[in-house]
């Protein structure tokens, strides 16, 4: 059979337990309206920035999987 195809974020897997999978590390998004903007920051399982090549990573599959819908 044909599998399914999952959506960006059931893909990227920031949240919930499964034991049959490693975990990894956890990540954190956070929308904030600034001005008449809105950001999408990245953070660690500690709820810490990231302003890394990684948390770039991320926003850039978000990014890309929005722009497939």
């Amino acid at each position: 059979g044909q599998v399914p195809k999952q959506g960006v974020l059931a893909r990227l897997k920031f949240w919930g337990e499964d034991e049959a999978e490693d975990v990894g590390i956890p990540y954190q998004l956070s929308l904030t309206g600034v001005g008449e903007t809105t950001e999408l920051i990245v953070m660690d399982g500690a709820g810490e920035w990231l302003g890394s090549a990684e948390a770039g990573a991320i926003l850039e599959t978000l990014k890309d999987g929005y722009n497939r819908l």
